[in-house]
């Protein structure tokens, strides 16, 4: 997929850019390709992404490590690493330094905390409103946690 920032990227690429709550400022042309236009959201902008981004992540990795950037960016790349486990594309060529550079930014963005515990509050009403069939797929076992 091409992300008009980022380039060719993996679909855990944009998951982990979701989950770091940086997307298009509110009131920017959608999918514009200027930098200003982009960044990391704060509040309820931000809340859509970051909710998408865990979403994404439990159903590409089989995992979840709720909303925490640290944990999630910690296993991808100690698995991007390894020559016998899955990254599930995070260390692919595709967009791959500038997706961690924004992920790694993103774990000491002022008011991480603050947005993940707003998200823990949302998640319940957000898995309600997907489909049966994601939300059979969120609550199956998951693997055990790396």
């Amino acid at each position: 997929m091409t992300h008009p920032m980022l380039g060719r990227a993996t679909p855990v690429h944009f998951a982990m850019v979701d989950l770091a709550a940086w997307g298009e400022r509110p009131g920017a042309p959608p999918w514009s390709g200027e930098p200003e236009d982009w960044g990391y959201l704060t509040g309820t902008d931000a809340l859509p992404l970051i909710l998408r981004g865990r979403v994404d992540l439990i159903l590409i990795c089989g995992l979840d490590f709720e909303f925490s950037l640290h944990d999630w960016r910690t296993y991808l790349r100690k698995a991007s690493l390894s020559p016998n486990a899955d990254d599930f594309g995070y260390g692919h060529s595709y967009s791959a330094g500038g997706v961690d550079r924004i992920v790694e930014a993103g774990i000491t963005q002022p008011g991480r905390r603050a947005l993940e515990d707003l998200a823990h509050e949302a998640w319940d009403r957000h898995v309600e409103s997907l489909s049966i069939e994601q939300q059979e797929r969120l609550t199956r076992p998951l693997l055990p946690s790396a």
